[in-house]
């Protein structure tokens, strides 16, 4: 008989692996015990750490200041957080502050300053095409066309979509490059395939006027719907009043108040003036909703406030006739007057009509 006899170091092997894993269990509690979960501490927990300097304590108090997370929003409070946390070489708080300084509603909108922190962003990250996006769209606004195609190409060939689609506004406008429709076509064509939905709406309103490529209304409307499935307010608004029309271009589509309902319920959520406008006239006249004047009001006030014509113009038509409101002619004129000023025929007529009464 044959025996066999163990290796002392087989045990020693099995004695080192269960040493080991007993290492890594513990290593792993450690880790799960002690690390910091910046997101989840209070307000009162991230201001002791950014006391002592912390500076993803003081990245996220920022950002809570800033959104508004659990207190009350104070941007100066954000700056003087994401300053101290620059200064420790960090990135995200030197992007945050080209994001800050951009903000419209910010007492101390800068856009100098916000190109100057994206850059030292980009000198600590040199690749990162959100900072080349933001910088294009920054110099956009600052009306230095040619820098903002210069960065947002940069962006783009670092696989940024949005700046694809910016590019192609920038071609279809010819502002910083001679204007290009098949170029914006293509730009807003290659975006939209990979998601962004503002290319999709874009490219929706190619086809459907025929603008760098053929005309074609039902590739149109299929633009639009992924657009609107991709979240985007306009194509959703949009698609709210085709639906209320039955047809586009003279493309009948065939009217729809509960897809209308649907789309337009979507883009208010977003603040969407068209999509405002849409549902003011559902309840104005009744159709897909029960006739509420009150609600057609406010929702076209809303309109109103984003200067959105035809919201403008029927506020003007109930002032006029009275619906949910006191009848007042001068109130009348005055909005037909407002919408008229935008460019809109009906409010020119509409205001012609009354003041010769």
């Amino acid at each position: 008989m044959t025996i066999i006899q163990r290796s002392n170091n087989t045990g020693r092997v099995n004695m080192t692996i269960r040493i080991v894993c007993m290492l890594i269990i513990v290593c792993s509690f450690w880790v799960i015990l002690t690390k910091k979960d910046y997101y989840r501490m209070s307000i009162a927990e991230l201001t002791i750490y950014a006391q002592k300097n912390d500076v993803m304590a003081q990245l996220q108090l920022g950002y809570n200041y800033q959104q508004a997370r659990g207190v009350a929003q104070d941007l100066d409070k954000a700056l003087e957080l994401y300053q101290k946390a620059a200064a420790q070489g960090n990135f995200h708080a030197m992007y945050n502050l080209g994001v800050l300084y951009s903000e419209n509603n910010y007492s101390k909108r800068d856009l100098d300053k916000s190109i100057e922190w994206y850059q030292r962003a980009l000198a600590v990250n040199p690749n990162d095409p959100s900072s080349m996006y933001n910088l294009g769209w920054t110099y956009m606004h600052k009306k230095e066309y040619e820098k903002a195609m210069e960065w947002y190409t940069k962006a783009a060939e670092k696989g940024e979509y949005a700046a694809q689609s910016a590019m192609a506004w920038m071609y279809d406008n010819g502002l910083g490059v001679q204007q290009n429709k098949l170029e914006s076509f293509m730009l807003n064509l290659r975006a939209a395939k990979n998601g962004d939905s503002y290319a999709m709406y874009n490219l929706a309103g190619a086809y459907l006027f025929g603008e760098g490529t053929g005309k074609n209304v039902a590739k149109a409307i299929e633009w639009y719907q992924k657009a609107a499935e991709a979240g985007n307010a306009e194509a959703q608004g949009y698609l709210g009043y085709i639906y209320t029309e039955g047809k586009v271009q003279g493309y009948v589509v065939g009217k729809d108040y509960g897809k209308a309902l649907q789309y337009v319920n979507k883009a208010v959520a977003q603040n969407d003036a068209l999509g405002q406008y849409v549902l003011g006239w559902m309840y104005h006249y009744g159709q897909g909703v029960s006739k509420d004047y009150m609600k057609a009001m406010t929702l076209y006030q809303k309109a109103a406030e984003q200067n959105q014509a035809h919201a403008i113009n029927q506020i003007g038509y109930m002032y006029e006739c009275g619906q949910g409101i006191k009848a007042d002619k001068t109130q009348a004129i005055k909005w037909y007057k407002r919408a008229a000023d935008l460019g809109l025929k009906d409010a020119k007529n509409n205001l012609n009509r009354l003041q010769k009464q």
